[in-house]
């Protein structure tokens, strides 16, 4: 889950709930291992291991970010983009 908008309290950040949906506090065996990267610290590092990624109000993608999802989304993975009020729709259009 990249997280395009941190917040500072609970449950303000644009992957919170998502985030306690897929994987439940209190839950010992969770379906689905969720982790949160905000969009900053997004590489193709993370990607490894996974099967889909969520971009969550991402307002862009810098050219090796941009990459990173291009090659994992050619290896199969799935992504969700999620958009919001921080999401620059041309950059992702180009």
């Amino acid at each position: 889950l990249v997280d395009g908008e941190a917040g500072r309290e609970p449950l303000s950040s644009e992957t919170d709930f998502l985030r306690a949906a897929l994987a439940p506090t209190g839950d010992d065996t969770p379906q689905v291992a969720a982790t949160v990267v905000k969009l900053a610290d997004f590489s193709a590092g993370p990607l490894k291991g996974q099967s889909v990624l969520v971009l969550a109000n991402a307002d862009q993608l810098d050219p090796a970010q941009a990459s990173a999802v291009a090659t994992f989304a050619a290896q199969g993975g799935g992504v969700l983009v999620v958009l919001g009020d921080r999401t620059d729709a041309a950059a992702f259009n180009s």
